[in-house]
């Protein structure tokens, strides 16, 4: 019989799919959290309740740190950012408590694994696992403080990135979570070059891609019929995102040309966005998921130029939504889609190929309609069950091992 495992994360990372995938093969001891929905609240208010729960994961497999839960209201209501790093360590701890006390393997996210993972390195019979969240922080360290050369009109939001605001001690607690793990899932083939690049050894490293929710992000079946062609932008703000090298590739084209609407909340580079003001742009914040949806549906293409993502679920959706996508490789991108076919894989920083791939769609206009349901089709060998599924064969065999 399988050892069960304690899984450990804040806030509603990936919708429970991972505790989900282990409560389906009766595998969780129990997830460890900042705060849960109980299974009564869902049924009387499944709007606001469900925002924190997972009909399948039952309220009776949770455990929430209340050290956690009272650090997280602090850091929402008072902003006090600084006592992130005393949250993850609050988990991190009850996690290993938990699994000491039931006898179950570790299963964390990034950031709450360093003190469950140190303190369980004498116990030969309790597995180590990681869901490494996001590429490796020195790699994304590196990048940032290169793109402070490469696009100093950036500097507000890059100095704001959290690689450049943890100290050096915190930065090796997060590296070290992957050095010590004994098998290591991530979601991109990108993250997992970060990993290896930093020491991580390519055999204990296994891609699981994430899902999507179907119901939520529905294809368009007609065309956008735009008279210039339409892009469209989704995410955070941020230089991180590589919106400069967006920015200067639409510069080169007339008003008439292309529309760039970029979509997004929180955060907004002022600075950034000041420099391009000669390039013709809209900004969307707030939307809800219907306003946005309508707006990808408008679109003719989606365009994420990111410097580094874990995986950027964003591209998932908006193929899901027929949007074929212009994507670096720096993202989940060579693991879901073919270049050409679904969209196009660029380098980081290449503005000269984003302008080349938008050159082609103005050309070929007509034939992004068909190119997006192309991609709508690939996002559908994409879905949740499916990344439950390869959550548990990663587990079976590194539990087993």
């Amino acid at each position: 019989m399988v050892k069960k495992a304690v899984v450990v994360h804040a806030e509603a990372r990936d919708s429970y799919q991972l505790a989900m995938a282990l409560q389906e093969k009766n595998l969780l001891s129990v997830l460890i959290t900042d705060f849960y929905s109980n299974d009564l609240l869902y049924k009387m208010f499944p709007g606001i309740a469900g925002k924190r729960y997972q009909p399948g994961l039952p309220s009776s497999k949770t455990s929430i740190c209340f050290e956690a839960l009272l650090l997280s209201m602090k850091i929402r209501f008072q902003q006090a950012f600084y006592l992130n790093r005393q949250k993850d360590l609050s988990l991190s701890r009850k996690a290993f408590e938990t699994s000491r006390s039931e006898s179950a393997h570790l299963f964390c996210y990034s950031y709450y694994a360093n003190y469950a993972f140190k303190m369980s390195d004498n116990d030969a019979g309790t597995k180590k696992l990681l869901f490494q969240l996001h590429p490796h922080p020195f790699s994304v360290k590196k990048l940032l403080l290169d793109e402070l050369q490469f696009a100093p009109q950036a500097s507000a939001s890059l100095k704001f990135e959290n690689e450049l605001q943890y100290s050096d001690e915190y930065l090796k607690d997060l590296a070290d979570e992957s050095l010590m793990a004994d098998s290591v899932v991530v979601a991109s083939d990108y993250t997992k070059k970060t990993l290896i690049e930093n020491g991580v050894g390519e055999e204990k490293i296994e891609v699981v891609p994430y899902g999507i929710d179907f119901n939520k992000f529905t294809r368009r079946h007609t065309p956008a019929n735009n008279k210039h062609l339409r892009i469209i932008y989704v995410g955070s703000m941020v230089q991180r995102k590589g919106l400069s090298y967006l920015l200067e590739a639409v510069r080169k084209f007339a008003p008439d040309q292309v529309e760039l609407v970029l979509c997004g909340r929180g955060f907004i580079d002022k600075e950034l966005f000041n420099f391009y003001n000669d390039v013709k742009f809209t900004i969307k914040t707030g939307l809800s998921h219907t306003e946005l949806l309508e707006e990808l549906h408008r679109s003719d293409i989606f365009c994420l130029p990111s410097l580094c993502e874990g995986f950027a679920h964003v591209i998932l959706e908006a193929m899901a939504a027929g949007l074929p996508v212009i994507a670096t490789s720096h993202t989940c991108a060579p693991d879901i889609i073919t270049d050409g076919l679904h969209g196009f894989i660029v380098p980081i920083r290449d503005r000269h190929s984003l302008v080349e791939k938008i050159e082609w769609c103005i050309r070929n206009k007509t034939s992004l309609y068909n190119m997006g349901q192309l991609a709508a089709d690939q996002a559908q060998h994409f879905t949740w069950k499916k990344f439950r599924e390869g959550i548990i064969r990663f587990y079976e065999r590194s539990v087993n091992n």
